[in-house]
């Protein structure tokens, strides 16, 4: 919530992604803490590097400095996206074949829609963005 502060410090516009991403990774968060499904801990660990990237990114960035690896950044947001993917399929695969399935069913889908939502978001920033690069160029 930090970048979002210094954001409207300097008079910077917050996208709808931004404003998205932030609105519902809260509730994203509670209710994986309170379901305790163990592939939550991953997901969190995962994200914590991505922010580590970003947040770099954005210091590096701060110093006037062009930095080369900017669209690396959005490349990073997006494999975590399809990175779950592969987890989500695993998951509903010991669901309808272990006996007694898997539990928290809901929590899988809403982290799912809401995860799915992200990676469609952040493809079309990335898009726009290099669309906007070329014209540019």
């Amino acid at each position: 919530m930090l970048d979002t502060l210094l954001l409207v410090v300097r008079k910077r516009p917050l996208t709808f992604l931004h404003v998205y991403h932030h609105a519902v990774v809260i509730p994203e968060i509670w209710v994986l803490a309170r379901s305790q499904l163990p592939w939550s801990v991953g997901c969190v660990i995962m994200n914590a590097g991505v922010h580590i990237v970003m947040y770099y990114y954005f210091a590096a960035a701060s110093t006037g400095r062009r930095i080369w690896w900017r669209r690396y950044v959005t490349i990073v947001q997006i494999a975590q996206f399809c990175t779950a993917a592969p987890c989500a399929l695993a998951y509903l695969w010991f669901h309808f074949t272990a006996p007694g399935g898997c539990s928290d069913v809901g929590t899988f889908v809403l982290i799912g829609a809401f995860d799915g939502s992200l990676l469609l978001l952040f493809l079309r920033f990335f898009l726009a963005s290099r669309g906007a690069h070329r014209t540019a160029d």
